[in-house]
């Protein structure tokens, strides 16, 4: 007899030690008939995790005769009371791993609590999460044909699965000027990942064009794609620049519409909306979806959220720099920063950064202002700065205190700036004096608030036409000194 007929002949043996009551109560006998007149001692529960047996169901309850082995449950398993089978839609069976449970001895989802099995309808394709605690490294697939019922005993397995499919990655590179357009001479050079995150090409940077496909992401046994963070597919190799700046992923080549994570697999059958239909590729003849990751040319410090603007605050001030807002940013409840000089390259792309608190310690003759000296070269376009409130405290007893700038030097370019702030100085010496903002015949003289680059803030906004500023106050101590001011741009 060969191997292969004596395991086949084995699989039937084990089989036919199991009954499934479906098959049995379609005959007319109670489920306490069949256990008694079959001798059956012992239950176990299979959780098809995200796939359905025969029955449409997504789990299914085996009884056994005492010493006997397990059934592994695979595709067409025969049985005494017929033949079952576990299936999934785009996923390879890897085996049956045991369910968490709790002290009872009952199956817990992965919130921890009791599964509660619906045994009178379809549920196909439903099943309970339980496969987040349940597939820990180093944790083996059960080999049933080693175990053995015992009396008694009811176990729960849960079925795991590797995806059949893959999310591809497309690479949309575009030029930092106009980056809603695709640059055809685009070039990243990174280092290459595998699926396992680990760094393959012999650790060599390797370039990458427009419509390459730069990764491949795994689905998990939920079929889900978890948001992989802001750092791109393609990681930067030491010593070698990337040459472009990760942006953000898209369901389609023209990146108009971002990805919502978690990414789920496709069914093949109905798409949701605004994820792309299953793609083949014309060497491999590929059914994995593709998503599309969009890179924009040059290095930059990208501005995604109030942390990113704690962190890199102080990079404003460094010529080398060049700092791109990739969206409107709440600072609310992020702390309070000191005031900066101005010299890289801020790109704010039409967008607020709100609620930003800022602070200076100015001494004996010191100057200030929210950007205090904006270099040559410095560069800022399109950007709002909406409820900055802005606190100076004077050491020494005299000062410039500007709400902007106290110097702008020629090669700077500032052009559709915004600024709304609330400007207050909290102590200040008794006798000390603000040069730039004096009390004279109790009338404050405040037309020269903005910038120190001139005798007059008019004179600013003659150089600087499309910088303008909204609803500014100023408050020395508990003094109202200026509010409500609007100048420039339109105003």
């Amino acid at each position: 007899m060969t191997r292969k007929l004596k395991f086949k002949l084995l699989v039937i043996l084990v089989a036919f030690a199991a009954v499934s009551l479906i098959a049995g109560c379609k005959l007319g006998y109670s489920k306490e008939e069949i256990i008694q007149n079959e001798n059956l001692v012992s239950q176990v529960t299979y959780f098809a995790n995200g796939g359905y047996f025969e029955d449409n169901r997504d789990f299914k309850d085996m009884y056994y005769v005492e010493g006997s082995p397990f059934i592994n449950i695979m595709e067409q398993t025969p049985t005494k009371s017929g033949t079952v089978n576990v299936t999934r839609e785009n996923f390879v069976f890897v085996g049956w791993y045991p369910a968490v449970v709790d002290s009872e001895g009952n199956p817990l989802n992965a919130a921890g609590e009791v599964i509660e099995l619906e045994t009178n309808q379809s549920r196909k394709g439903i099943a309970e999460d339980i496969s987040s605690e349940l597939f820990p490294e180093g944790n083996e697939v059960l080999n049933l044909n080693t175990l053995r019922a015992e009396k008694g005993q009811h176990l729960y397995f849960v079925a795991r699965w590797e995806a059949k499919l893959r999310l591809r990655v497309v690479l949309v590179g575009t030029d930092n000027e106009t980056p809603e357009d695709t640059s055809d001479d685009f070039t990243l050079k990174g280092l290459p990942l595998d699926d396992n995150l680990i760094v393959n090409n012999g650790g060599e940077a390797k370039e990458y064009k427009n419509g390459d496909i730069v990764r491949a992401f795994n689905f998990d046994n939920s079929g889900l794609v978890y948001d992989p963070g802001s750092d791109g597919p393609v990681l930067t190799a030491k010593g070698v620049s990337l040459g472009g700046t990760f942006y953000d992923y898209y369901y389609d080549a023209e990146c108009t519409q971002p990805v919502v994570w978690p990414y789920e697999m496709p069914d093949g059958e109905e798409e949701e909306e605004g994820q792309p239909e299953l793609q083949a590729e014309e060497e491999e003849e590929s059914l994995d979806p593709v998503i599309y990751a969009k890179y924009i040319e040059g290095d930059w410090i990208m501005l995604r959220g109030a942390k990113d603007i704690v962190k890199n605050w102080n990079s404003l001030g460094n010529a080398s720099k060049k700092v791109w807002l990739f969206k409107d940013i709440d600072c609310t409840g992020n702390g309070v920063l000191q005031t900066v000089n101005l010299a890289c390259e801020f790109r704010g792309n039409g967008h607020t950064i709100s609620n930003l608190k800022l602070n200076q310690s100015v001494s004996n003759e010191g100057k200030a202002g929210i950007f205090k000296s904006i270099k040559a070269g410095a560069k800022m376009t399109d950007v709002n700065f909406t409820n900055v409130t802005v606190t100076y405290s004077m050491t020494g007893k005299a000062a410039y205190l500007y709400l902007f700038a106290y110097e702008i030097l020629e090669g700077a370019t500032l052009s559709n700036v915004n600024v709304s702030a609330n400007v207050t100085v909290t102590t200040m010496p008794s006798d000390a004096i603000i040069d730039n903002i004096q009390k004279v015949s109790d009338q404050w003289e405040t037309d020269n608030w903005i910038c120190g680059i001139s005798n007059s803030d008019s004179d600013f906004f003659t150089k600087y036409n499309t910088v303008s500023f909204t609803d500014c106050s100023l408050k020395i101590k508990e003094e109202t000194i200026i509010e409500n001011y609007n100048f420039g741009g339109e105003n």
